[in-house]
């Protein structure tokens, strides 16, 4: 794909492919894809494509968190929430979010991480997104526990459990 866009001069299949590529390695735990995510967000930039910007930089922070570079996936995520914000992406904003509450809760810093969980799952729910619901509930079920508020943490663990069912995304 990237050889054929390249052949064409079309950026935005090139830039997709990039992102593909990155985003496919990184799910199947071949992490270092820099140089793709870095590729995809300069094309998406050049077109002018804020949207996928966010996208690009939230995957890409999730990468550096997988990889144990958690100050960096902080701020690539802040950097992908602000795009999808300003493309108007309440869903892609509220992913970022999520997963900043992931880092912090991780850090022991729940009381930064668990007002951006709950924000992201009123954007869940609101979108009646079921596979997300249950990842954000899964998140802010440690959250709450690692507080120490284990029947609420069992209440929304559960919840998670039962929305990854719903989505079939045990």
């Amino acid at each position: 794909a990237i050889a054929e866009a390249e052949a064409v001069e079309e950026r935005e299949a090139l830039a997709n492919a990039h992102y593909m590529i990155a985003w496919t390695r990184v799910n199947q735990g071949e992490f270092g894809q820099e140089s793709h995510f870095e590729r995809a967000l300069s094309l998406f930039e050049e077109l002018g494509d804020v949207k996928r910007q966010g996208d690009v930089l939230t995957y890409f922070g999730a990468m550096a968190y997988w990889e144990g570079r958690w100050r960096e996936a902080v701020e690539l995520y802040e950097r992908g929430r602000e795009r999808s914000q300003r493309a108007g992406d309440a869903v892609g904003a509220a992913i970022a979010s999520m997963n900043i509450a992931e880092v912090r809760s991780d850090q022991g810093r729940l009381d930064e991480a668990e007002g951006p969980a709950r924000e992201a799952l009123r954007v869940f729910r609101a979108a009646a997104y079921a596979e997300l619901i249950a990842t954000n509930c899964s998140i802010l079920g440690r959250i709450v526990s690692r507080a120490g508020r284990h029947e609420e943490a069992g209440a929304i663990l559960v919840e998670a459990r039962q929305q990854a069912e719903h989505s079939g995304a045990q």
